[in-house]
């Protein structure tokens, strides 16, 4: 079984001169069984928010979202 990706992002244009900008990126994740389609290789990036929104619990989530998304892809 493979994973499948698919990402869109809200506003692909972004000002350099702005310091404080906001995108929503969208990322709908499949599994694919084998022999469907062909294998590419995949780079993933993982950006966790440290705002201060994110303390606790919230960012306790995350880590253990990003964790289970490491181990299904190995």
């Amino acid at each position: 079984m493979r994973v499948g990706l698919q990402c869109a992002l809200s506003d692909a244009g972004v000002d350099v001169a702005q310091l404080n900008s906001q995108r929503q990126v969208s990322i709908a994740i499949a599994a694919i069984p084998d022999g469907v389609g062909r294998s590419v290789p995949l780079n993933l990036c993982l950006i966790l928010d440290q705002s201060g929104s994110m303390e606790g619990r919230a960012m306790n989530t995350v880590k253990q979202a990003a964790q289970r998304i490491i181990e299904r892809l190995s």
